[in-house]
């Protein structure tokens, strides 16, 4: 893995570990830039460059970079992004609509294991009762083998303000969307 593609990892993992209750990544993400922008630095670059990758990494999260456009714009523009970087950066939210067959297809191979978790059809039903009636929380879901291991993992986190789906295997999020 390259050093780059190692920051935009370890900024990921630290994003997500630092929501909350109290504090989701919408709000996690403005604070660390504000701060980052408040550090007197002889010369800004390396500071725009770590809060550029950190927009990176939250946009990779899933989340909207509209939501904070103004001062995304104002990061990524001082840190040498050109319009045409900005731009693609501006469509890269993945967000999936709320439905079985789209979550189906999120999931995957689901081998069927008495030391599942759920069911795949149950963990589908679960998953849509919990987003759709915005209860907040931290659900897990897997596939495993006799031993214990894991053949595959997901976990949800619902918030007051967004469902994020996480493939931990594959290291993919998904933002849920309801219909």
């Amino acid at each position: 893995m390259k050093n780059h593609d190692m920051n935009l990892e370890i900024k990921k993992i630290i994003l997500s570990q630092l929501q909350g209750p109290e504090n989701s990544i919408s709000d996690v993400i403005k604070i660390i830039l504000d701060e980052l922008m408040l550090l007197p630095v002889p010369t800004p670059k390396p500071t725009l460059q770590l809060a550029s990758e950190y927009i990176v990494a939250y946009l990779q999260l899933g989340f909207s970079y509209l939501e904070h456009q103004t001062l995304f714009d104002e990061i990524l523009q001082e840190a040498g992004f050109s319009g045409k970087q900005i731009a693609s950066l501006q469509l890269q939210n993945p967000m999936v609509e709320l439905t079985k067959t789209k979550l189906r297809s999120i999931i995957g191979r689901w081998a069927a294991s008495s030391y599942n978790s759920h069911t795949i059809t149950a963990a589908i039903d679960e998953i849509i009762f919990h987003v759709e009636k915005d209860e907040p929380g931290f659900y897990q879901y897997y596939t495993a083998k006799k031993d214990g291991s894991y053949t595959a993992l997901y976990q949800l986190t619902v918030t007051s303000s967004y469902a994020l789906f996480h493939d931990v295997f594959k290291n993919k999020f998904y933002r849920l969307v309801k219909k």
